[in-house]
């Protein structure tokens, strides 16, 4: 901007309709900056230009700033914003765009696990890493000890065995054969519907066992895509408290343990305190009254003769027996019955009473 004489040094002209910016220096060291609106007032620093009738007339410096600092604040109220001068020459007419908000995305609640390797996933033919089968790998057998149950006073006892055959290869098997094996020998075998397993996946099946003891169940199975048969076992006990019970008080008794009667039931023959002793009737006897002889209470006479003829008298007798030294008899003995004593005598000679017992 020029500086040639007063009059160009007091001030400027804004350019038609449009905002100018300018700046002065009042005292020759403090620029100063603003924007004006062409055809407007405007103070300025040292000789103050007022537009009136087409001229420019100067007003005295001190009435002229204090009337150029009022005029700037209410236009700077008015407009909302002072522009920046860019320079000596137009202001910046820019429109200002507001940012655009950027739209906030929530952090997932869900974590994200990592996916397993494949080293830890894998392990000689199995997915050891994988549930149902943990650590094991190939078929496993499955099988607990279990207790009988007995019914009728050890007439009847058995127990319900569960078998598990469950799959931990890596490629399907086939169950080629499962077989239990008893413990005084003889061999059990198992059929499965379904034969073909895959990893994971599992086949359960029950027996019913009466005999305690340990058994083995063997499983031979095949991958699907090969013929070489592999092994699996499991091992499993059946027991019996109440048989073990039973035994502990034949042992008490001091009896014989066995199959008895053509049924073969098992059960304990216990020593009677009686054995031996003389007997007439069962009801004498802890066990039974095994037939000896008859007793003879009434001797046969005669015969003797009369005018009306000859009259013989016939003995009398009772049973007469010992008591049995165990507590059961069978098979077919003379025994003499419960009760014996309270029936009449027997008109001798007599056949032994007979009772079979199976």
């Amino acid at each position: 901007m020029g500086a040639d004489d007063d009059e160009a040094d007091a001030g400027w002209e804004t350019s038609g309709g449009a905002t100018t910016a300018a700046e002065v220096a009042g005292d020759g060291s403090r620029p100063a900056r603003w924007a004006v609106q062409a055809g407007e007032n405007v103070a300025m620093p040292h000789a103050a230009k007022a537009r009136s009738n087409g001229e420019l007339s100067v007003r005295d410096d001190t009435a002229a700033m204090l009337a150029w600092s009022v005029m700037v604040r209410h236009r700077a109220m008015a407009i909302g914003l002072l522009a920046p001068v860019m320079g000596c020459g137009a202001v910046d007419r820019t429109p200002v765009v507001p940012p655009t908000p950027q739209p906030t995305i929530a952090a997932s609640a869900t974590p994200t696990a990592a996916a397993p390797s494949t080293a830890a996933r894998q392990r000689r033919g199995a997915l050891s890493a994988a549930p149902p089968c943990g650590e094991a790998i190939g078929v496993v057998v499955s099988v607990r000890d279990v207790a009988a149950g007995c019914q009728d006073d050890l007439r009847w006892c058995e127990a319900t065995v569960p078998i598990e055959v469950r799959s931990c290869e890596r490629e399907p098997v086939v169950i080629e054969r499962v077989e239990i094996s008893f413990p005084a020998g003889g061999v059990m075998v198992l059929q499965l519907t379904e034969p073909r397993l895959a990893y994971g996946e599992v086949r359960r099946q029950t027996v019913n066992l009466s005999r305690q003891g340990d058994y083995e169940v063997s499983v031979a199975y095949r991958w699907e895509k090969e013929s070489t048969l592999h092994s699996a076992s499991g091992h499993f006990r059946v027991t019996n408290p109440t048989r073990d019970a039973a035994l502990a008080a034949c042992e008490a008794c001091q009896g014989q343990w066995g199959g008895w009667g053509m049924s073969g039931r098992e059960g304990c023959n216990c020593r009677t305190k009686d054995g031996g002793k003389l007997c007439h009737d069962g009801d004498e006897c802890e066990g039974a009254c095994l037939f000896e002889r008859f007793e003879v209470i009434r001797k046969p006479s005669g015969p003797v003769c009369g005018p009306n003829g000859c009259q013989v008298t016939l003995g009398l007798g009772v049973p007469v027996g010992r008591c049995s030294d165990r507590q059961m008899s069978f098979g077919c003995r003379a025994i003499i019955a419960h009760g014996a004593s309270k029936e009449p005598p027997r008109t001798l000679p007599a056949h032994a009473p007979s009772t079979c017992v199976d």
